[in-house]
């Protein structure tokens, strides 16, 4: 893999998760302002704009003129991860902590830990306590011990991830789908034989199973079993834009770049795509072994206007169009 695709930590931030109903929120012509802010803001960062969003989430706030709402709550994590997209991790920690002061959340507590785990910041005993802390909030979420391993692998510190997946292993699961979240988290662990018995229980309701279940049915050998798992999945419907890079991953490791192409393609034109630079990044890659280097091209000047400040991919992007100018 080449170094621009290995671009520093990216924190993977939930925002909109601690937004409720808003009903009885006040002024019903601020709240349709602060929506229209936010949804700029939210474009900007679209763009790459992260210190123009970071304005447009703060104006929107202050419409609230010192209430402090679902509304208000839900800019503020905007705002945080605008901020720190934006090179302010001070300031995108303050804003956590002015949320958890005002009121402790599982959802705060994790981007916290998050950010904490990051080079800019570098508190790793804070960002377990905080960890521990979302976990106290919110035992049962599943997600969230994943989302902590993700951070700590990000991290380069995957054994202290691995502690909170055991921690996960202990909780009591009451159906299908935190069977298949145990699944999950079992075969991250490595232990495949506990994950499989997770997994089978919980297939036939639950289809993201089957994606573990190919996965571990290509790493025994088993190819066509990998591959009937693979298109259940597919053939569900319920697939995320993580979900499909992943696939496309898998295929390149296999060799198969035309069709891990057709992954990540899809994958990009989903609703929400939070992992969108990955995944140009991987397509570019896909295509460039595929030997279509104007796909390529095509790709990368996209990627560029997007991320225009990845020095790795400028680089790369040079090697592209040499080999354009070739054929």
């Amino acid at each position: 893999m080449r170094d621009w695709m290995k671009k520093g930590i990216v924190l993977a931030m939930c925002a909109g998760m601690c937004a409720g109903a808003l009903s009885g929120c006040g002024n019903k012509e601020i709240l349709e302002q602060q929506n229209t802010m936010k949804n700029a803001g939210i474009e900007s960062m679209a763009q790459g704009d992260f210190a123009q969003a970071v304005e447009q989430f703060q104006d929107a706030i202050e419409l609230s003129t010192g209430k402090v709402d679902a509304q208000v709550v839900d800019l503020c994590f905007y705002k945080a991860e605008a901020q720190y997209r934006s090179g302010d991790a001070k300031g995108a920690m303050e804003t956590y902590n002015d949320l958890i002061n005002y009121e402790e959340s599982s959802n705060a507590y994790y981007l916290r830990g998050r950010l904490k785990l990051t080079q800019e910041i570098g508190d790793f005993e804070g960002a377990k306590k905080d960890f521990e802390g979302a976990i106290a909030c919110d035992e049962k979420n599943f997600d969230l011990y994943i989302g902590i391993y993700n951070g700590y692998l990000a991290a380069g510190m995957e054994d202290q991830g691995k502690e909170f997946l055991a921690q996960a292993l202990k909780v009591k699961d009451s159906d299908a789908k935190e069977q298949m979240k145990k699944g999950q988290i079992a075969y991250y662990l490595g232990e495949k034989e506990e994950a499989k018995k997770y997994l089978e229980k919980a297939v036939k309701t639950e289809p993201m199973a089957n994606f573990y279940l190919g996965k571990i049915a290509k790493e025994e050998g088993n190819q066509e079993m990998a591959e009937t798992y693979r298109q259940a999945f597919v053939d569900s419907n319920e697939a995320t834009a993580s979900e499909l890079e992943q696939m496309g991953i898998d295929l390149m490791d296999e060799g198969n770049y035309a069709e891990a192409i057709t992954w990540f393609q899809s994958a990009l034109t989903m609703e929400e795509v939070p992992n969108r630079q990955s995944i140009m990044s991987h397509l570019v890659m896909a295509y460039e072994h595929n030997l279509d280097f104007a796909s390529a091209k095509e790709t990368m000047d996209e990627y560029l206007k997007l991320y225009p400040d990845d020095e790795d991919a400028q680089r790369e992007s040079l090697f592209i169009n040499t080999r354009v100018s070739q054929e």
